[in-house]
């Protein structure tokens, strides 16, 4: 299989953070290198097309 940005999807949720922390405290530790948006970067710098991309971040 071969790497094809033209015909590949992405489809991408980051969650560091939510509503009801007091039972399921967030992530603060991981927020500082935000690695979702690294690997969207990734996809987007590797011409995978933007209406092929669907990225939902907290918040």
């Amino acid at each position: 299989m071969e790497w094809n940005p033209e015909t590949n999807w992405v489809f991408e949720v980051g969650l560091l953070q939510w509503e009801n922390a007091e039972t399921f405290p967030p992530f603060p530790d991981a927020v500082e290198g935000w690695f979702d948006v690294q690997l969207m970067d990734f996809f987007r710098k590797s011409s995978v097309p933007d209406e092929q991309i669907i990225y939902l971040q907290d918040k």
